[in-house]
């Protein structure tokens, strides 16, 4: 039973780990410090889980995109950019449209993104339901995948 908790304890560390690399972009070492476990264990879980290349889906993300450009927006808008773009008015409406553009689209990558997220959440408040609940998030996820690929 102690070797169940341990395991257990390990798993919810290595999510937790996921997260911050993914979602935050945070590096093996910061994250090692924070979950209390080695370098070596956090790279081993990175490299195992292919944790790289969804940290790069989830950095191109419409979420994400939409993000980077408000702030590119608010920065062209306060002059911080280049003082001579915030007065052509053209340049602030076509990045707004774009801006609108990735606001309508919904990808594979933000569902997955957000299950994440809700899974995270809802392991630590019940464990078993997060489980039989992420089996069919994967479902719906393969079935919307196989739709879009015919």
């Amino acid at each position: 039973k102690k070797m169940a908790l341990s395991k257990e304890k390990n798993e919810k560390k290595k999510s937790i780990a996921e997260r911050l690399y993914i979602n935050d972009g945070e590096d093996c070492e910061e994250i090692s410090k924070f979950v209390g476990v080695t370098v070596r264990t956090v790279r081993r879980w990175a490299d195992n889980g292919d944790w790289k290349k969804q940290r790069e889906l989830f950095l191109a993300s419409p979420h994400k995109i939409k993000g980077y450009m408000d702030k590119i927006i608010l920065d062209v808008m306060e002059g911080k950019e280049d003082p001579n773009i915030a007065k052509k008015a053209d340049a602030i409406a076509k990045m707004v449209l774009s801006r609108e553009k990735v606001d309508t689209r919904i990808t594979v990558h933000t569902v997955i993104s957000t299950f994440k997220e809700f899974n995270l959440f809802l392991s630590q408040i019940a464990p078993d339901i997060a489980k039989s609940i992420t089996e069919y998030q994967y479902l719906f996820i393969q079935q919307k995948g196989d739709q879009e690929i015919k």
